[in-house]
C-alpha cells in the first residue's frame, strides 16, 4: 500500500514539474513574440472613381456599387454576390432556386420487377 501511494505522489510530482515547465515554455514563447518589432502598415490605397452622370431617377448607376459595398460592410456580409438591374427578367434566380430545390429531392431506385 505504501509503495502504490509513494508511487501516486512521485507521478502527481511529475505531472506538476513538466505542466510548469510547459507554461514557462509557452511564456517565453509568447513573451519574444510580442517583443519583436512590428511592421508598420501601409495606408490603404483608395481608387479614384470617377462621377456618372445623374439619371432622371435620381440615383447614379454607379454608385449603386458602393451603397451596396457599404451596406455589407456595416451589416458584416462577406460579399456581395451578384447586382443587376431592377428591369432584368428572374431567370438566374429561378435556375438557381430550381437546381438548389432539386439536389433536395428524394431519389427512389429504380423498382425491381
Amino acid at each position: 500500500m505504501d509503495g502504490s501511494i509513494g508511487l501516486s505522489l512521485w507521478m502527481y510530482g511529475l505531472a506538476i514539474i513538466v505542466s510548469l515547465c510547459a507554461a514557462v515554455i509557452i511564456r517565453l514563447v509568447v513573451w519574444s513574440i510580442q517583443s519583436m518589432p512590428q511592421p508598420k502598415a501601409a495606408p490603404p490605397r483608395v481608387p479614384v472613381l470617377q462621377a456618372a452622370p445623374a439619371d432622371s431617377q435620381g440615383i447614379p448607376a454607379a454608385h449603386i456599387p458602393v451603397i451596396a459595398a457599404a451596406a455589407a460592410a456595416m451589416f458584416r456580409r462577406p460579399r456581395i454576390i451578384h447586382i443587376q438591374d431592377a428591369g432584368r427578367g428572374l431567370t438566374w434566380l429561378t435556375e438557381g432556386r430550381m437546381v438548389h430545390m432539386t439536389s433536395h429531392r428524394i431519389r427512389r431506385a429504380p423498382s425491381k420487377r
